[in-house]
């Protein structure tokens, strides 16, 4: 018999731990010694830097959140009575407090135009994405990840939806 052996991070190993044990359920010891769990440097892992509301750095890696489009740190934002408010250094405040001192873990989907990373990230079990989405300090783009999130936020005047004005501050790479 053959003895499986692999290096997995510890919020991966209780999926690992369910996958094989359906598959020897379902196709048998044999069956289970074909599962691979996914390469540990597949995964991006440890504390962040926050370049922008929707951009981290770890360990040199740029990180593009995964369908989400924050305001570039620029963006300005007019409050109901027509003054101007920092909305994209607001955005990036608000991702650098959930973020905080712990470790993020990011899934790699693929590439964007500026080659960043362009990944899934949670923090303490968190999806990342959809923690800026919901408190409305980003849009949901890309995709239709993230809808339920945005409409909560919009119908809330969370974030971005309090401020006057459409909300369009580019496309963001992806």
């Amino acid at each position: 018999m053959a003895v499986m052996t692999c290096s997995i991070r510890p919020h991966m190993r209780n999926r690992l731990y369910a996958l094989v044990a359906l598959a020897c359920v379902s196709g048998g010891p044999a069956h289970a010694e074909s599962i691979q769990a996914p390469a540990s440097d597949a995964y991006l892992h440890g504390r962040a830097a926050v370049i922008d509301g929707d951009t981290l750095e770890i360990a040199g890696n740029s990180i593009r959140l995964a369908d989400i489009d924050a305001p570039p740190l620029d963006y300005a934002c007019a409050d109901p009575k027509g003054a101007t408010v920092p909305c994209g250094q607001r955005a990036a405040l608000f991702l650098k407090e959930l973020v905080g001192l712990a470790a993020i873990t990011c899934i790699p989907e693929g590439r964007d135009s500026y080659t960043r990373e362009v990944a899934r990230c949670s923090v303490k079990g968190v999806d990342i994405g959809a923690a800026m989405v919901r408190a409305g300090w980003a849009l949901a783009r890309y995709g239709k990840t993230y809808q339920a999130e945005q409409e909560d936020a919009r119908s809330m005047g969370a974030g971005l939806w309090g401020f006057q004005g459409p909300l369009r501050f580019g496309t963001g790479g992806q």
